[in-house]
């Protein structure tokens, strides 16, 4: 009994190692395509920003205003009077 078993569990793993033979070339030669392609795409996406880095420090001047970010007061206080604005300007448009 244990001998058929053997030949058994022996044949089925030699049929599942046949259809490896073809799986595992595949899947090493396309992890290499996508691991090279993940490498050319890293190389330009750090080419393109030592690019504009290096560029645009040399030659860009920082004119204008500092930026300053909006406060939630100043914009509510903002759509208030240009709610207000609208409606005063739809009442004007309803009296003519």
């Amino acid at each position: 009994m244990c001998g058929v078993l053997t030949d058994y569990t022996l044949s089925s793993e030699w049929r599942h190692m046949k259809s490896q033979v073809i799986q595992k070339p595949v899947v090493v030669i396309l992890g290499n395509i996508v691991v090279i392609c993940l490498e050319a795409l890293l190389s330009a996406i750090q080419g393109i920003r030592l690019e504009f880095y290096e560029m645009f420090s040399r030659f860009y001047e920082g004119g204008g205003k500092a930026f300053t970010p909006a406060k939630l007061e100043q914009a509510q206080s903002n759509i208030k009077t240009k709610i207000a604005n609208k409606k005063a300007q739809r009442a004007l448009a309803n009296k003519d």
